[in-house]
């Protein structure tokens, strides 16, 4: 009787505690160890050559956080030897590199467009106003909204989640014009690819 009362929202999470239990720790095959050592590796020289080495100490501690959560929550497979752990130091560089694209902005004039119409000697011209010159933090405001969301994510608040997320993106946009797509994108695919077969969804 009791569990027929609980709202669909509490079966659920009542269900994804239990999975874990159920399942119990999976392990990485030599093959799928292989693979994404490999894939990281190629991903991780990719990112280096569109968007160069991390350059914010930000990058590197929320990637090493990043991957220790992937681990704590098994999303990701556990190494099945000793040596295998060196994957997990291949994702934090792997992940190092990618959070360039959400970490490492740096100081921004958002409102360097902000002018003004002036006449000088009957010629027209545009001077800039005292908000053009406004200063912001992006780093600062990109590894909050990257932290809440994997605080959220531990949490499984994934509307949050969802929010800070969109939020996180939409404040990295100024600094996507400066990196070289045509090794990002090669980059991001590898990266993907090696995550996803060291994940607890992928078939030995």
């Amino acid at each position: 009787m009791e569990y027929e009362t609980l709202s669909l929202e509490e079966r659920i999470l009542r269900l994804e505690a239990a999975i874990p239990k159920a399942i119990g720790t999976q392990y990485l095959s030599s093959r799928q160890f292989l693979l994404s050592f490999v894939l990281a590796f190629v991903a991780s020289t990719l990112a280096f050559k569109g968007m160069g080495e991390p350059n914010h100490p930000y990058q590197i501690a929320l990637a090493i956080l990043t991957v220790a959560l992937a681990y704590h929550r098994r999303w990701f497979r556990f190494p099945s030897k000793t040596h295998q752990w060196a994957i997990a130091a291949v994702n934090c560089l792997t992940l190092a590199m990618i959070n360039k694209l959400l970490i490492g902005s740096g100081v921004r004039q958002p409102f360097y467009w902000a002018q003004l119409p002036t006449v000088s000697s009957w010629n027209l011209q545009w001077a800039p106003v005292a908000l053009a010159s406004w200063e912001v933090d992006l780093t600062l405001i990109q590894t909050f909204l990257l932290l809440v969301t994997l605080i959220g994510a531990l949490f499984r608040f994934q509307p949050f989640v969802s929010l800070t997320a969109l939020l996180l993106i939409v404040v990295s946009v100024p600094a996507f014009a400066g990196f070289q797509w045509q090794w990002v994108f090669p980059a991001l695919a590898a990266s993907a690819v090696a995550f996803y077969i060291q994940s607890s969804q992928a078939k030995a």
